[in-house]
């Protein structure tokens, strides 16, 4: 490593220092990259004597709900389309004239209620200033404006994307839209001239690569300075993402964090759903930490190794000096025309040479390469390329195979480096990771040293670096070291009914795992892959789970068969723990008659999303009769009322929240971003729960626009509406406090109105009382207050006649809370028609509250221009309006106030602590040295 890097890392350590606030994004960026594919495309399709003309098309991604949840998921856009575009939002498809070189971006058109939900609708011209580009239409004037460009006679061609990711084996989508028989299309070309565009980067991909290592060092060294032993694993994590998102702005991680400690560190991709970062490390151990935060889509991945205590043994200096000594060896040779196989396998051999000088290994080096023992060591490959995605596309275009031995099949690519390619190297893998391999390959006389050296590291060294092929020299960018249950199946008597768990999108990229939550519900299961199943005459319950390959236990952890399949039957206390390939013989087996066993399969409308459950598959189910239409009811209102196991966690969740709600308050300062609230949040769900329940909101004045990024200014309201998880049950709360911890006598006009409204209807709330009811009732109470306030004028019977309160409060009341999702189900059973006017429409449930439910409560009072305009403007309601108390409060923003509320046997119990009165929000904010802990105290 080069002596200035070394020299870094003290400054960096001593200093601590911020990257706060982060860097402005090159405008030039995407444009450029459009040019460079424009110019390659141009290239070949002269030489293939085509025509230079047609359009190349992408579609942008679509935001996903929680499978059948109304929970939309964290949109992140899709890599080649944020490539070209740079488009943050969903939704989009975009163009690209060969000829011209002209783009186009086609906007989806909004409808007008997004403007209440989500925000302001903006205009074409926007987006063509925003992402620099020639024209901005919609999505539904694509084949207009296409046809209108290409002017010449026949169908104009649209090149459209389609080609396999070698890392996933998944095929990229082509685009797709109404009437596209109206063009050729061409599936061949795009991709592989695209995914090599992608390889090469320019100067202002590198400025945001080289923002993504920065911050993500910095990080690193900020977490080894406060580890300690007997903290969490999960805590390290937190620690990262609060450093990334907090002074780096990077809501996004590359990948998902891998935090392994002791025998942890031994499994490649620990870290995710079914190994959450959880275990408590000791004193002795060593932590690899391996985590990149990802900055404009632009990403970086680094990995650091290093003792919690903060002192290296000598076996744990034997292994790290070993990772490091390869590390340094590889980037030495690094430059233009170096084979990348030719680098792992001299990664391989320093590894090899230094566990031989340290006593584990004896005889000759190059026998052992011959054999691939350094596979052994190091099953993974020694790095990958990096960019927009973690594993970067293009490592095996089509003349370049696959290496086939050991070790090196698990390359990511087999190229010669390029100036320009951002190449990520180098691990090693725990040694003895795979127990009978290594007895394959060593003799007696080094057992007791590989087992003397597995007790005292107990880890493995891994060191990640991003480097940079750049001329004849290489040129570094870090600077550090650095209970659900998934498939159901159920029987009565002779009959079987089947539930199916969720399937990770794909296991080897490690996405975010959550799980279904009827299976969840039901079981408690985290990992993937697996069924469950109910017999209903016996009550009994099966789990089946995957046979796990070599390969996905390496990668993923450790499960040895028989010992798996016990942890699984003990860990979810079932009776009977079986593979998913003996589902169909095993049901018969417990059905025992002669007709074909039932499977009542879940299978029903979520009335929140409007999407439908999906029932079990498997191989065999053609020997079951099925039942889609009974298990979906009762299940669902089986959810709606809590046990007490359930309520403990539900509670627990609430008061990590409302922790984490004070710990905001106290935190808020005027000039901080929105970025800087939600991270404050998400550092305390992260710290002491499994994160957040949904995506946070951190809602300001009119929102003022700076980035992409809202700040809050000295006189503002914030708007802070969010939640803690923990073990797959929710919490959802909402806080409104001033910018500057003292209220104006308007913003207390309008918090005093809601927290009226707020109380009031708590103290209705019993077994028998409906929520239409609750609603119209919190409206009246806001209404009254303002009219109280001078802004209102006239009869309150009369408002709410004219549906007013749902101008000011156009959401619905509340909403039951449970597990995996804040919207919980069956607000709607098939007895309950959904109400039809404005507001009431809604409501996420409208039927008569039961003892142990579970469900918020949350009024609110917003001044939208959007709905005010057209009730200022009609004869009918505009006399009940202040007009220049109303002009004056266009401006304020909003104020809702929401608590999660039990429903006892004669009343309602607040599981909420957050501090509400005007007094006690000020007084919290006021107490700057204070302890969250303190308030929660003294309620």
């Amino acid at each position: 490593m080069a002596k200035q890097s070394r020299e870094a890392i003290i400054n960096m350590v001593s200093s601590s220092s911020s990257l706060h606030p982060p860097p402005p994004v090159p405008k030039e960026l995407h444009a450029l990259n459009r040019s460079k594919l424009i110019g390659s495309l141009r290239q070949h399709l002269s030489s293939s004597n085509r025509p230079l003309e047609g359009f190349v098309l992408l579609q942008g991604g679509e935001e996903q709900n929680r499978y059948c949840t109304d929970h939309t998921e964290l949109f992140r856009q899709e890599s080649y389309f944020a490539y070209l575009f740079g488009v943050k939002e969903p939704g989009f498809y975009g163009a690209i004239d060969i000829s011209t070189g002209k783009s186009i971006l086609f906007a989806p058109r909004l409808p007008a209620e997004y403007a209440v939900w989500l925000g302001e609708i903006k205009s074409p011209s926007h987006f063509k200033e925003m992402y620099m580009v020639n024209m901005v239409c919609y999505t539904d004037e694509i084949v207009d404006v296409l046809h209108a460009h290409h002017g010449g006679p026949g169908k104009p061609v649209l090149f459209l994307l389609h080609g396999q990711n070698t890392d996933s084996n998944n095929f990229s989508k082509p685009a797709e839209f109404k009437e596209m028989e109206k063009f050729e299309t061409d599936l061949s070309v795009l991709h592989p001239i695209l995914t090599e565009c992608r390889t090469i980067k320019s100067d202002a991909e590198l400025s945001l690569i080289q923002y993504a290592n920065d911050i993500s060092s910095e990080a690193h060294v900020e977490v080894m300075r406060r580890t300690r032993a007997g903290m969490k694993e999960y805590q390290l994590e937190s620690m990262f993402l609060h450093h990334t998102y907090m002074y780096g702005g990077c809501r996004h991680c590359s990948y998902t964090c891998i935090c392994a400690t002791g025998g942890n560190s031994s499994v490649l991709h620990y870290g995710h759903a079914a190994a959450p970062n959880d275990r408590t490390f000791e004193d002795g151990d060593m932590a690899l930490l391996d985590m990149g935060a990802e900055y404009n889509f632009y990403g970086s991945d680094i990995t650091c190794s290093f003792p919690v205590n903060g002192k290296f043994t000598s076996d744990q200096k034997l292994i790290y000096n070993a990772v490091l000594k390869a590390y340094d060896g590889v980037i030495s040779e690094m430059k233009p025309g170096v084979n990348w196989v030719d680098m792992h396998k001299l990664a391989e051999k320093i590894i090899l040479e230094s566990l031989k000088d340290g006593g584990i290994l004896i005889g000759d080096v190059h026998e052992m390469m011959t054999e691939r023992i350094g596979a052994v060591f190091m099953p993974h490959g020694l790095g990958h390329l990096l960019g927009i995605d973690t594993h970067d596309p293009g490592g095996y275009p089509k003349e370049i195979e696959r290496p086939k031995e050991p070790g090196l099949k698990s390359l990511r690519t087999a190229r010669d480096l390029r100036e320009g390619m951002n190449q990520d190297a180098i691990s090693l893998m725990r040694y003895w990771l795979l127990p009978w391999k290594i007895q394959a390959h060593r003799s007696s006389s080094t057992t007791k040293r590989l087992q003397d050296l597995k007790a005292s590291v107990e880890s493995g060294s891994k060191v990640t670096w991003c480097t940079l092929a750049a001329g004849k020299e290489c040129c570094h960018y870090q600077i550090s070291q650095r209970k659900p249950r998934h498939k159901v199946i159920v029987g009565i008597a002779r009959s079987k009914l089947l539930r199916q768990g969720s399937q990770e999108p794909n296991p080897w990229q490690n996405n975010d795992f959550r799980q279904e939550s009827y299976f969840a519900y039901l079981f408690g299961v985290k990992e993937t892959g697996l069924y469950g199943a109910i017999d209903i005459a016996t009550g009994k319950s099966i789990l089946f789970v995957t046979r796990s390959l070599a390969g996905y236990i390496l990668v993923l952890g450790e499960a040895k068969l028989l010992e798996y399949l016990n942890y699984l039957k003990e860990a979810f206390m079932v009776n009977m723990v079986c593979y998913t390939d003996e589902i169909a013989e095993v049901l018969h087996d417990h059905h025992g008659g002669s007709e074909k066993p039932v499977l009542f399969l879940l299978h029903e409308q979520n009335t929140d999303s409007n999407n439908f459950s999906k029932p079990a598959e498997f191989k065999g189910m053609e020997d079951f009769e099925t039942d889609l239409s009974v298990l979906h009811p009762i299940l669902t209102e089986s959810r709606a009322i809590k046990s007490d196991a359930e309520l403990f966690l539900i509670r627990y969740a609430n008061d990590v929240s409302s922790e984490a709600h004070v710990e905001a308050m106290r935190s808020m300062r005027a000039d901080m971003f929105d970025i800087d609230l939600r991270n404050i949040f998400l550092h305390h769900a992260n710290t002491n729960a499994d994160g957040c329940s949904i995506t946070c909101i951190c809602a300001t004045g009119s929102n003022r626009p700076l980035k992409m990024e809202i700040w809050f200014e000295d006189g503002d309201m914030a708007l802070l509406d969010t939640g803690a998880e923990y073990n797959f049950y929710v919490s959802d709360i909402t806080s409104s406090f001033p910018v500057n911890g003292k209220f104006t006598s308007d913003q207390k006009l309008i918090c005093n109105a809601i927290l009226k409204a707020h109380n009031d209807v708590i103290s209705t709330m019993k077994p028998g009382v409906n929520l239409a009811d609750m609603q119209k009732s919190a409206e009246k109470s806001i209404l009254e207050s303002l009219k109280d306030g001078g802004i209102l004028v006239g009869d309150v019977g009369e408002m709410m006649i004219e549906r007013l309160g749902a101008v000011f409060m156009t959401h619905g009341l509340g909403h039951l809370l449970g597990i995996n999702s804040t919207h919980d189900r069956g607000g709607y059973p098939k007895v309950t028609l959904r109400p039809k006017g404005p507001a009431l429409k809604s409501l996420h449930s409208t039927s008569e509250l039961k003892e142990g439910m579970v469900i918020t409560v949350e009024p609110g009072c917003y001044f939208s221009d959007a709905l005010l305009a057209p009730l200022l403007e009609s004869s009918s309601t505009s006399k009940f309006f202040n007009h220049k108390e109303i002009e004056r409060f266009k401006t304020f923003g909003g104020v809702r106030i929401k608590s999660d509320v039990y429903v006892t046997s004669n009343g309602a119990d607040i599981l909420t602590k957050c501090p509400r009165e005007t007094w006690e929000i000020e007084a919290v904010m006021a107490a700057v040295n204070s302890r969250v802990r303190i308030y929660r105290l003294t309620m």
